[in-house]
Protein backbone atom coordinates (compact mmCIF):
# COMPACT_ATOMS: atom_id res chain seq x y z
CA UNK A 1 0.00 0.00 0.00
CA UNK A 2 1.35 3.46 -0.94
CA UNK A 3 2.62 5.96 1.66
CA UNK A 4 0.05 8.75 1.98
CA UNK A 5 3.07 10.67 3.29
CA UNK A 6 5.85 10.36 -0.06
CA UNK A 7 4.91 12.04 -2.97
CA UNK A 8 3.41 10.50 -5.83
CA UNK A 9 5.66 9.50 -8.67
CA UNK A 10 6.26 11.48 -11.28
CA UNK A 11 4.23 9.85 -13.62
CA UNK A 12 1.65 9.96 -11.61
CA UNK A 13 1.29 13.80 -10.48
CA UNK A 14 0.84 14.16 -14.41
CA UNK A 15 -1.89 11.78 -14.56
CA UNK A 16 -3.72 13.08 -11.26
CA UNK A 17 -3.49 16.68 -13.06
CA UNK A 18 -4.91 15.60 -16.26
CA UNK A 19 -7.99 14.86 -14.38
CA UNK A 20 -8.35 17.30 -11.99
CA UNK A 21 -11.36 19.63 -13.06
CA UNK A 22 -10.13 22.24 -15.09
CA UNK A 23 -10.58 25.75 -12.79
CA UNK A 24 -13.99 27.05 -13.92
CA UNK A 25 -14.55 29.79 -17.05
CA UNK A 26 -16.79 32.50 -16.85
CA UNK A 27 -19.57 31.90 -19.53
CA UNK A 28 -19.44 33.98 -22.35
CA UNK A 29 -22.67 36.32 -23.02
CA UNK A 30 -25.61 34.85 -24.76
CA UNK A 31 -27.75 37.51 -26.76
CA UNK A 32 -30.74 36.93 -24.51
CA UNK A 33 -28.58 38.17 -21.45
CA UNK A 34 -28.96 41.67 -22.85
CA UNK A 35 -31.54 44.43 -22.30
CA UNK A 36 -32.80 46.21 -25.37
CA UNK A 37 -33.65 49.60 -26.09
CA UNK A 38 -34.83 51.43 -29.40
CA UNK A 39 -35.47 54.85 -30.18
CA UNK A 40 -38.46 55.76 -32.00
CA UNK A 41 -39.02 59.16 -33.48
CA UNK A 42 -39.37 60.97 -36.59
CA UNK A 43 -36.25 62.81 -38.21
CA UNK A 44 -34.93 66.19 -37.09
CA UNK A 45 -36.61 65.71 -33.45
CA UNK A 46 -33.19 65.40 -31.65
CA UNK A 47 -33.33 61.71 -31.64
CA UNK A 48 -29.28 61.86 -32.03
CA UNK A 49 -29.23 63.59 -29.01
CA UNK A 50 -31.40 61.17 -27.70
CA UNK A 51 -28.58 58.45 -28.44
CA UNK A 52 -25.72 60.57 -27.08
CA UNK A 53 -27.14 60.58 -24.03
CA UNK A 54 -27.98 56.71 -23.55
CA UNK A 55 -24.58 55.93 -24.27
CA UNK A 56 -23.63 58.40 -21.34
CA UNK A 57 -25.46 55.97 -19.14
CA UNK A 58 -23.06 53.20 -17.86
CA UNK A 59 -22.98 49.78 -19.13
CA UNK A 60 -25.67 51.18 -22.21
CA UNK A 61 -24.14 50.68 -25.80
CA UNK A 62 -26.91 52.28 -28.26
CA UNK A 63 -26.02 52.76 -32.11
CA UNK A 64 -27.66 54.99 -34.73
CA UNK A 65 -29.47 54.70 -37.47
CA UNK A 66 -28.83 51.35 -39.81
CA UNK A 67 -31.71 51.91 -42.06
CA UNK A 68 -33.98 49.67 -40.27
CA UNK A 69 -32.93 46.87 -41.87
CA UNK A 70 -34.85 44.86 -39.37
CA UNK A 71 -38.20 45.86 -41.00
CA UNK A 72 -36.28 44.28 -44.49
CA UNK A 73 -35.58 40.74 -42.56
CA UNK A 74 -39.40 41.10 -40.97
CA UNK A 75 -40.60 41.35 -44.48
CA UNK A 76 -39.00 38.45 -45.30
CA UNK A 77 -40.52 36.26 -42.75
CA UNK A 78 -43.62 37.28 -43.06
CA UNK A 79 -43.41 36.62 -46.69
CA UNK A 80 -41.84 33.00 -45.80
CA UNK A 81 -44.33 32.46 -43.50
CA UNK A 82 -47.26 33.08 -46.21
CA UNK A 83 -45.51 31.05 -48.57
CA UNK A 84 -45.31 28.16 -46.05
CA UNK A 85 -48.80 28.39 -45.74
CA UNK A 86 -49.45 27.84 -49.26
CA UNK A 87 -48.02 25.18 -49.69
CA UNK A 88 -48.66 23.19 -46.69
CA UNK A 89 -50.43 20.42 -48.51
CA UNK A 90 -48.16 19.85 -50.93
CA UNK A 91 -46.15 17.22 -49.84
CA UNK A 92 -43.00 19.03 -48.83
CA UNK A 93 -41.77 15.91 -46.53
CA UNK A 94 -41.55 13.33 -49.84
CA UNK A 95 -38.05 13.96 -51.88
CA UNK A 96 -39.82 14.59 -55.37
CA UNK A 97 -41.89 17.35 -54.38
CA UNK A 98 -40.59 20.73 -55.47
CA UNK A 99 -41.39 21.88 -52.30
CA UNK A 100 -39.49 19.51 -50.15
CA UNK A 101 -38.14 20.83 -47.03
CA UNK A 102 -40.00 23.88 -47.10
CA UNK A 103 -41.16 23.34 -43.41
CA UNK A 104 -37.86 22.49 -41.68
CA UNK A 105 -37.38 26.59 -41.27
CA UNK A 106 -39.48 27.76 -38.05
CA UNK A 107 -40.19 30.74 -36.82
CA UNK A 108 -37.60 30.17 -34.08
CA UNK A 109 -35.29 30.13 -36.03
CA UNK A 110 -35.85 33.29 -37.80
CA UNK A 111 -36.17 35.44 -34.17
CA UNK A 112 -32.61 33.25 -33.35
CA UNK A 113 -31.24 34.62 -36.43
CA UNK A 114 -32.17 37.98 -35.65
CA UNK A 115 -31.53 37.98 -32.17
CA UNK A 116 -27.52 37.06 -33.07
CA UNK A 117 -27.28 39.38 -35.90
CA UNK A 118 -28.51 42.13 -33.94
CA UNK A 119 -26.43 41.71 -30.91
CA UNK A 120 -23.18 40.71 -33.07
CA UNK A 121 -23.93 43.87 -34.90
CA UNK A 122 -23.91 46.34 -32.55
CA UNK A 123 -21.28 44.99 -29.83
CA UNK A 124 -18.98 45.54 -33.14
CA UNK A 125 -15.43 45.91 -31.56
CA UNK A 126 -17.28 47.02 -28.24
CA UNK A 127 -16.25 44.30 -25.02
CA UNK A 128 -19.62 42.36 -24.28
CA UNK A 129 -18.29 42.29 -20.61
CA UNK A 130 -19.09 46.50 -20.18
CA UNK A 131 -22.41 46.00 -21.97
CA UNK A 132 -25.66 44.97 -20.46
CA UNK A 133 -28.16 47.26 -22.63
CA UNK A 134 -28.26 47.34 -26.12
CA UNK A 135 -30.01 49.45 -28.99
CA UNK A 136 -29.96 51.30 -31.40
CA UNK A 137 -32.01 54.66 -32.85
CA UNK A 138 -34.02 55.20 -35.96
CA UNK A 139 -36.09 57.77 -38.06
CA UNK A 140 -37.20 55.55 -40.58
CA UNK A 141 -40.14 54.04 -38.88
CA UNK A 142 -42.57 55.63 -41.50
CA UNK A 143 -41.59 53.05 -43.51
CA UNK A 144 -43.49 50.43 -41.69
CA UNK A 145 -46.89 50.07 -43.17
CA UNK A 146 -49.75 50.24 -40.95
CA UNK A 147 -50.61 46.69 -42.55
CA UNK A 148 -47.20 45.30 -40.78
CA UNK A 149 -47.21 47.56 -37.92
CA UNK A 150 -48.88 44.98 -35.40
CA UNK A 151 -46.43 41.97 -36.87
CA UNK A 152 -43.22 43.81 -37.33
CA UNK A 153 -43.66 44.98 -33.39
CA UNK A 154 -44.38 41.89 -32.01
CA UNK A 155 -41.53 39.91 -34.51
CA UNK A 156 -39.05 42.76 -32.68
CA UNK A 157 -40.35 42.22 -29.41
CA UNK A 158 -39.70 37.98 -29.81
CA UNK A 159 -36.28 38.94 -31.61
CA UNK A 160 -34.98 41.12 -28.62
CA UNK A 161 -36.90 40.38 -26.02
CA UNK A 162 -38.13 42.95 -23.39
CA UNK A 163 -37.32 45.35 -25.47
CA UNK A 164 -37.73 48.78 -24.47
CA UNK A 165 -39.23 51.97 -26.54
CA UNK A 166 -38.30 55.51 -26.21
CA UNK A 167 -40.71 57.38 -27.83
CA UNK A 168 -38.65 60.60 -28.67
CA UNK A 169 -41.14 64.08 -30.12
CA UNK A 170 -40.79 67.55 -31.05
CA UNK A 171 -43.40 70.26 -32.33
CA UNK A 172 -44.13 68.92 -35.95
CA UNK A 173 -43.75 72.17 -37.55
CA UNK A 174 -40.39 72.60 -36.34
CA UNK A 175 -39.52 69.22 -37.82
CA UNK A 176 -40.62 69.61 -41.06
CA UNK A 177 -39.00 72.95 -41.21
CA UNK A 178 -35.82 71.37 -40.43
CA UNK A 179 -32.94 69.81 -42.12
CA UNK A 180 -33.37 66.94 -45.05
CA UNK A 181 -37.44 67.68 -44.57
CA UNK A 182 -36.81 71.24 -46.43
CA UNK A 183 -35.94 69.18 -49.18
CA UNK A 184 -38.89 67.11 -49.68
CA UNK A 185 -42.52 67.62 -50.53
CA UNK A 186 -43.65 69.31 -47.61
CA UNK A 187 -47.68 67.56 -47.59
CA UNK A 188 -45.18 64.26 -48.12
CA UNK A 189 -42.54 65.18 -44.84
CA UNK A 190 -46.10 65.87 -42.89
CA UNK A 191 -47.03 62.57 -43.81
CA UNK A 192 -44.19 60.57 -42.59
CA UNK A 193 -43.59 62.22 -39.86
CA UNK A 194 -47.16 61.77 -38.84
CA UNK A 195 -47.09 58.19 -39.41
CA UNK A 196 -44.22 58.11 -37.44
CA UNK A 197 -46.47 59.42 -34.37
CA UNK A 198 -49.20 56.86 -35.27
CA UNK A 199 -46.59 54.15 -34.27
CA UNK A 200 -45.98 56.19 -31.55
CA UNK A 201 -49.30 56.02 -30.17
CA UNK A 202 -49.58 52.37 -30.99
CA UNK A 203 -46.69 51.15 -28.63
CA UNK A 204 -48.53 53.66 -26.03
CA UNK A 205 -51.57 51.76 -26.50
CA UNK A 206 -49.89 48.00 -26.88
CA UNK A 207 -46.78 48.37 -24.57
CA UNK A 208 -47.43 50.96 -22.44
CA UNK A 209 -44.84 49.40 -19.62
CA UNK A 210 -42.08 49.71 -22.00
CA UNK A 211 -42.44 53.17 -23.56
CA UNK A 212 -40.96 56.17 -22.17
CA UNK A 213 -41.00 59.45 -24.04
CA UNK A 214 -38.79 62.05 -23.95
CA UNK A 215 -39.47 65.74 -25.87
CA UNK A 216 -36.85 67.79 -27.67
CA UNK A 217 -38.40 70.81 -25.92
CA UNK A 218 -38.34 69.82 -22.59
CA UNK A 219 -34.63 67.93 -23.06
CA UNK A 220 -33.25 71.10 -24.32
CA UNK A 221 -34.97 73.73 -22.26
CA UNK A 222 -34.42 76.63 -19.81
CA UNK A 223 -36.59 74.97 -17.47
CA UNK A 224 -33.23 72.70 -15.26
CA UNK A 225 -35.82 70.87 -12.86
CA UNK A 226 -38.44 69.93 -15.56
CA UNK A 227 -35.09 68.93 -17.81
CA UNK A 228 -33.73 66.90 -14.71
CA UNK A 229 -37.12 65.03 -14.20
CA UNK A 230 -37.49 63.62 -17.49
CA UNK A 231 -33.75 62.58 -17.72
CA UNK A 232 -33.55 60.72 -14.46
CA UNK A 233 -37.22 59.02 -15.91
CA UNK A 234 -35.32 58.05 -18.75
CA UNK A 235 -31.71 56.39 -16.67
CA UNK A 236 -34.18 54.88 -14.42
CA UNK A 237 -36.31 53.77 -17.39
CA UNK A 238 -33.59 52.11 -18.74
CA UNK A 239 -31.44 50.89 -15.80
CA UNK A 240 -34.35 50.12 -13.74
CA UNK A 241 -32.90 51.96 -11.17
CA UNK A 242 -33.08 55.37 -9.76
CA UNK A 243 -30.65 58.00 -11.49
CA UNK A 244 -27.46 58.76 -9.49
CA UNK A 245 -26.70 62.38 -9.11
CA UNK A 246 -23.28 61.33 -11.03
CA UNK A 247 -25.44 59.57 -13.76
CA UNK A 248 -27.82 62.54 -13.89
CA UNK A 249 -24.61 65.18 -14.73
CA UNK A 250 -23.20 62.48 -17.16
CA UNK A 251 -26.44 62.24 -19.43
CA UNK A 252 -26.74 66.53 -19.48
CA UNK A 253 -23.73 66.53 -20.44
CA UNK A 254 -24.30 65.67 -23.99
CA UNK A 255 -25.90 68.99 -24.39
CA UNK A 256 -22.67 70.78 -24.39
CA UNK A 257 -21.17 68.16 -26.80
CA UNK A 258 -22.91 68.75 -29.90
CA UNK A 259 -24.92 65.43 -32.01
CA UNK A 260 -26.48 64.98 -35.44
CA UNK A 261 -24.69 65.76 -38.84
CA UNK A 262 -24.13 69.71 -38.24
CA UNK A 263 -23.58 70.15 -34.36
CA UNK A 264 -24.81 73.61 -33.46
CA UNK A 265 -25.34 74.44 -36.52
CA UNK A 266 -27.71 75.99 -38.57
CA UNK A 267 -30.12 73.34 -39.14
CA UNK A 268 -30.08 73.30 -35.26
CA UNK A 269 -32.17 76.14 -34.83
CA UNK A 270 -34.99 75.20 -36.67
CA UNK A 271 -33.58 76.96 -39.88
CA UNK A 272 -33.68 80.53 -38.81
CA UNK A 273 -29.73 81.07 -40.06
CA UNK A 274 -28.66 81.59 -36.30
CA UNK A 275 -26.04 79.43 -34.37
CA UNK A 276 -27.74 78.43 -31.32
CA UNK A 277 -25.94 78.28 -27.93
CA UNK A 278 -24.44 74.46 -26.59
CA UNK A 279 -27.72 73.59 -24.56
CA UNK A 280 -29.87 73.76 -27.81
CA UNK A 281 -28.05 71.61 -29.68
Amino acid sequence: MPDPGRPAPRGLRAVVRRLRPAPAQPRAKAATDYGFVVVVAPGRSGSTLIQGMLNEIPGTLVRGENNLYLYGIYQAYRDFLAFQELHRSNRHRQLISPFYGLMELRKGMWVRFVRNLFVTGALGAESSEQVQRLGFKEVLWHRVTADDTEGFFGFLDAALPGVRYILNTRDPEVVVGSGFWTGQDREKAIAKVERVHDIQAFLRATRPDRVYETRYEVVTGEDVAARDAQLSGLIEFVTGEPASRDVLTSVAAALDTGYGPHPFGESRNDGLGATPPPSEA
